[in-house]
């Protein structure tokens, strides 16, 4: 049995028309245990959890995609993204693809401040 990548997949369908979604987390939950960081601080690629109301958030995007045709779904391994990923392909069989370029930027000497403190 052949296996086709992803990549390969996509190069497949390049002379059809292909819709993108992008669908970004919902809420964060930045006062979970271990937590350290201030409400409005760059947090990057750190693996913040969704707050109760980015589950909703991500379960919404999920119904309101409902009806569109998608066949492959793309996501960042951090579980904030991956939540939401996980329900959208739900409504169709599928198992979102973990790609680490989808992961936030790494702010570096600016994770856990805030903007005004960077400023």
């Amino acid at each position: 049995r052949t296996r086709i990548s992803a990549k390969s997949s996509l190069c497949m369908m390049a002379d059809q028309k292909i819709r993108v979604f992008l669908v970004r987390h919902g809420a964060v939950d930045l006062n979970s245990p271990g937590m350290v960081y201030p409400k409005d601080c760059f947090y990057g690629g750190q693996n913040v959890p969704l707050s109760s109301l980015g589950k909703v958030e991500a379960q919404a995007a999920a119904d309101f995609l409902k009806n569109e045709r998608i066949d492959m779904i793309f996501s960042s391994p951090l579980s904030r993204a991956l939540y939401g990923a996980e329900r959208i392909a739900a409504n169709y069989g599928l198992t979102p693809i973990q790609d680490d370029r989808f992961r936030e930027i790494n702010r570096g000497r600016w994770l856990g401040l805030t903007k005004e403190q960077v400023r």
